[in-house]
């Protein structure tokens, strides 16, 4: 059943085999699976059914050299996947490794474990079992792959509706008897079952008129997204004296997420383009499904020159200097002075090949081009002074804002020059045609970029307690029962969404609780 927190007695205790705080994709798909099995859940979701400004506003906080963390996520029933845009691919097996140029890389389970649960979650997310290879494609959407060297791999990612996991599977959490949803049910305190802090035995829920319930249960389950599983236990070390695992002063840290970012423009033949998987109007929706190619740098290019995972994404448009150009005739045809004529001149100079050639075109003197911006998706790298940590200020419930400091490593930058100018290389080697390179790095993301809003890393999984937070089971190290799921467990989180994983990492949470449960028992 959903109900909301005003519908509970104040002072008194819902019980349950797992209570599961939050319910976005982690903590909806491990509620259901774990009722499934038999197991009582109380799920407890902080925010309403629907967007709030009164809700939302706890999310607000600092942020340096990151977007603002007000609107980088959502807090309301389903979580972000309110606003994922759907896009799945799998991770590669490069990203599971321990590579000597990332340190504290790689993942203590491998990629053949996450990804037999990955298949199982496909339906979860609503997607096909095709394969991610954009030879998987070539004969159902249309178009000829890209001539490219073994250097690059040409993969597409599948686009679920998006599946809004409150919307779609809200009936079964309405109608499971097992389940207990509980909406507008802050969590502010995990109180321990002993002295040494090894066990949770119920947590405190605040409604928002300040009355106060408790939930007990076995098992905890944090799963409240990047920042908030973090700033959860940060304040309650802070404010309630309480370090609980072993690896507190990791909480929070190695914070990553994706970044995207334009870096040059492709001028393409018109034949070629035309021929390729690379055109929106190519087919690429089969069916319900939708599929996006990109070009990705292979596990083997990134060993040999020591690289983190970029793809690439061709994006139909024109550079700016031809959009600039454009805009100075049609201004001087309509009889009117260019009202940007100082900056478009600029332009147009910045970009003088693109323009000539585009101009030709319109004169009939030279071959038709079509342009794509290239779109770089970077990985970012654990980085221990990227974190979250807590703010001086306080939400409507008394707990410490969330302070979000971004800090880049060299390698991520240095990864995508690399990559970009070998791709470069080979489009033109193939006789794709030639990219104009607009990427200059020097030690930091520009504030054009766009970020995944993918919250990763500050509750990472590793094998010992010096290295992460949660084992390969997602138990919290020195703790027995609280566990952490959703992509702040992430070690690395290479250069793909993390949303189907999330599922996936609770399909195999719930595989082990339930373990748990009948040896218990």
């Amino acid at each position: 059943m959903i109900i909301t927190a005003e519908g509970i007695d104040p002072g008194s205790e819902l019980t349950g085999d797992v209570c599961i705080v939050g319910a976005g994709a982690a903590g909806i798909t491990l509620a259901r699976e774990m009722a499934a099995g038999g197991a009582k859940v109380i799920l407890l979701e902080a925010g309403e059914e629907e967007f709030t400004d009164e809700s939302q506003d706890v999310y607000d906080g600092e942020s340096q050299g990151y977007a603002p963390i007000y609107s980088s996520r959502l807090r309301y029933f389903g979580g972000t996947t309110n606003h994922w845009s759907g896009y799945c691919r799998p991770y590669n097996r490069i990203d599971f490794e321990a590579r000597d140029w990332i340190p504290r890389s790689g993942w203590p389970i491998t990629y053949d474990t996450l990804f037999g649960y990955l298949d199982k979650a496909r339906p979860l997310v609503e997607i096909t079992d095709r394969g991610f290879h954009a030879e998987d494609w070539v004969e159902a959407v249309g178009g000829e792959l890209f001539p490219l060297p073994d250097t690059f791999v040409q993969s597409v990612s599948q686009l679920s509706p998006p599946t809004r996991f409150a919307e779609r599977y809200r009936d079964d959490l309405e109608t499971t008897g097992a389940i207990t949803c509980v909406l507008r049910a802050s969590v502010v305190d995990l109180e321990p079952a002993d002295e040494g802090n090894r066990r949770i035995g119920r947590v405190t829920v605040q409604r928002y008129d300040n009355e106060t319930f408790t939930v007990a249960a076995r098992f905890f389950v944090l799963a409240l997204g990047g920042v908030e599983n973090a700033r959860l236990l940060l304040a309650v070390r802070t404010v309630k004296d309480r370090a609980l695992g072993a690896s507190p002063d990791l909480v929070g840290r190695f914070f990553m997420d994706h970044v995207g970012a334009d870096v040059g423009v492709l001028a393409m033949p018109m034949a070629a383009a035309e021929a390729s998987i690379y055109l929106p109007w190519k087919g690429r929706q089969l069916g319900d499904t939708v599929v996006v190619p990109a070009i990705e740098t292979s596990d083997d290019f990134q060993r040999e020159h020591k690289l983190t995972n970029v793809n690439f994404t061709l994006i139909p448009g024109q550079s700016y200097g031809i959009r600039a150009f454009r805009r100075i005739a049609g201004d001087l045809e309509r009889f009117k002075w260019p009202q940007t004529l100082d900056r478009d001149i600029v332009g147009m100079f910045s970009n003088f090949d693109d323009v000539l050639s585009h101009a030709g075109e319109k004169l009939g003197m030279s071959d038709a081009t079509m342009h794509f911006y290239v779109r770089a998706i970077a990985e970012s790298t654990p980085n221990p002074d990227s974190r979250v940590s807590l703010d001086t200020g306080t939400d409507r419930f008394g707990m410490p804002r969330a302070r979000l400091d971004f800090r880049a490593n060299d390698i991520d930058l240095h990864s995508v020059d690399v990559s970009l100018m070998t791709l470069a290389q080979a489009l033109g080697e193939a006789g794709l045609g030639r990219v104009k390179i607009d990427f200059e790095p020097n030690g930091q993301w520009s504030d054009s970029v766009e970020w995944g809003y993918h919250h990763c890393g500050t509750t990472r999984m590793s094998a010992a307690a010096e290295d992460g937070v949660v084992d390969a089971d997602l138990r919290m190290h020195g703790m027995d029962n609280l566990y952490v799921t959703g992509s702040s467990v992430f070690p690395t989180i290479g250069a793909t969404t993390p949303t189907w994983p999330i599922a996936a990492l609770s399909l195999r949470l719930a595989d082990h609780l339930r373990e748990r449960m009948s040896n218990d028992s």
